[in-house]
């Protein structure tokens, strides 16, 4: 299933516009949250098992919101935490399922115009399921989906991310946030193309003119190990 709020209810597509009302009308600003690599539903709702997980619970404690997240197939192979390859094989499938999501949100919006604007909240490989949705045509044509899109240190390739990022950002206020120390995105390079790296490391590529790029990388350290890496914590 792939909609998920934070208490662990599971939301087909179809019901897309049922938990939008029941998430606005709490009053509190609502986030449509697309994670990274990991063994999903549970990382992100129960806890992981190679770092503490809970990020739908942090993101509503910390910033005082209501979480809706897009769950994809994002599991590694067996023990192997640093996996990309599989994860990587069910993305197209993501891009699709969230292609379905936002035309539901288009309704959404087309019926309740006054209804407050999610933001869009994409961490690590979550923004690989951007970039194929982007580029394969499943992301609605249309502007102004959301109240802003924050790449949370992405995993996508950093050559050439400007091409699908810029159509994107000629849509959606897209900020993208670059951190050299992360020290998770140094080792994400298995089934990475050569001469590659992780755009949240940074780029020396074109940037897309229309995003917001903030570089947290002269902050120093964030936390304990691998928190740089955390959704929550920046």
């Amino acid at each position: 299933v792939p909609l998920y709020t934070s208490d662990s209810r599971a939301w087909r597509i179809d019901q897309l516009t049922n938990v939008l009302d029941s998430l606005e009308s709490t009053g509190k600003p609502t986030v449509i949250f697309v994670h990274g690599r990991g063994k999903e539903p549970n990382k992100s709702l129960r806890g992981g098992t190679f770092t503490d997980g809970m990020a739908v619970h942090k993101i509503e404690l910390g910033y005082d919101v209501r979480v809706l997240m897009l769950n994809w197939d994002s599991a590694f192979k067996g023990f192997h935490f640093l996996d990309r390859e599989v994860p990587l094989s069910h993305t197209e499938a993501a891009s699709v399922a969230l292609g379905q999501v936002l035309k539901e949100l288009q309704k959404h919006q087309s019926a309740a115009p006054l209804s407050p604007k999610p933001a869009l909240l994409v961490h690590s490989m979550g923004s690989i399921v951007i970039q194929k949705a982007i580029l394969a045509g499943t992301w609605p044509d249309a502007s102004g989906l959301f109240s802003c899109v924050l790449f949370s240190q992405p995993d996508a390739d950093d050559v050439g991310h400007s091409v699908w990022l810029e159509r994107l950002a000629q849509r959606e206020k897209v900020f993208v946030t670059l951190n050299k120390d992360d020290h998770v995105l140094k080792r994400s390079t298995d089934a990475r193309p050569k001469g590659t790296h992780a755009l949240g490391l940074g780029a020396m590529d074109p940037l897309a003119v229309s995003a917001t790029y903030v570089d947290l990388t002269c902050m120093g350290p964030m936390g304990q190990k691998d928190e740089d890496h955390e959704v929550f914590g920046k």
